[in-house]
């Protein structure tokens, strides 16, 4: 059995507030302790494989399992904020659904829906920082939980 964790990027600054390209608004205080706490969530779950939006954000919030495992996070606009693709997201997680690896997805609230169709799960609405775990067989999804990281 498989299993994908799909991730909301955590806690980013205010979009209001910030004045440079959406693309670099990097995580709030809070976003970085989110990113601790996910890192040490997924520490247990031996994840192989991470897949990132490329905006500052969503890098940010993968990067302290990044650096504690010493992999590598794949950066794709099928998972970015700016490139809302539904065929580009249903190619990304067909290839994934076939693998066993467990994987992470760190994505953007607007881009969940997108993958949660992919998936062929209803779609769910995570809050900054949180995450899915979808459970899958043979392309097939069993079932999935939600968790909150504060």
């Amino acid at each position: 059995m498989g299993k994908l964790y799909l991730v909301r990027h955590a806690k980013a600054g205010e979009r209001r507030l910030w004045d440079g390209d959406d693309r670099d608004r990097p995580l709030s205080p809070k976003g970085w302790k989110q990113a601790e706490l996910l890192a040490s969530r997924l520490a247990s779950l031996d994840v192989s494989a991470l897949y990132s939006s490329p905006y500052v954000r969503c890098v940010q919030t993968v990067q302290p399992y990044v650096d504690e495992h010493v992999l590598t996070a794949s950066q794709t606009v099928a998972l970015s904020e700016e490139h809302l693709d539904p065929d580009a997201a249903r190619d990304l997680v067909d290839g994934l659904l076939a693998d066993t690896e467990p994987t992470v997805l760190c994505s953007h609230r607007p881009v969940l829906p997108w993958v949660c169709e992919a998936l062929g799960i209803d779609a769910v609405k995570l809050d900054p920082g949180a995450f899915l775990v979808v459970h899958h067989r043979a392309g097939t999804v069993l079932a999935t939980e939600h968790h909150q990281v504060r």
